[in-house]
């Protein structure tokens, strides 16, 4: 999805635990992809970060900003009398929390 964004002339901001080579390929302009490394488990710092930085921006220069949720953090599919705690704690903090927390700063 984000390579058709990039081909279509919009700008990415990507949040994943990884940077992407085939994004960073994808962009055809300097400062068309944005690509910040981070953990959505760590929900808090994601939100933050995502507030301030579109606390910078100048509403003038954006005709829209979509937001697209692609997290997940299921270990393993099992039942889930055989998921450890954590796992499934991550699962849902990573899932519906971060969200609802990245989608609040918009």
């Amino acid at each position: 999805m984000g390579q058709q964004l990039l081909a279509a002339g919009n700008t990415v901001l990507s949040i994943a635990r990884r940077t992407s080579g085939e994004l960073a390929a994808a962009a055809t302009a300097p400062g068309q992809l944005i690509q910040w490394q981070h953990d959505l488990a760590d929900t808090t710092g994601a939100a933050q970060r995502l507030a301030d930085w579109l606390a910078t921006l100048r509403e003038a220069d954006w005709a829209s900003i979509t937001p697209i949720h692609n997290a997940g953090g299921i270990a393993h599919l099992a039942p889930l009398s055989r998921v450890p705690t954590a796992d499934l704690c991550n699962a849902l903090s990573v899932g519906p929390e971060a969200t609802m927390a990245l989608h609040g700063g918009f």
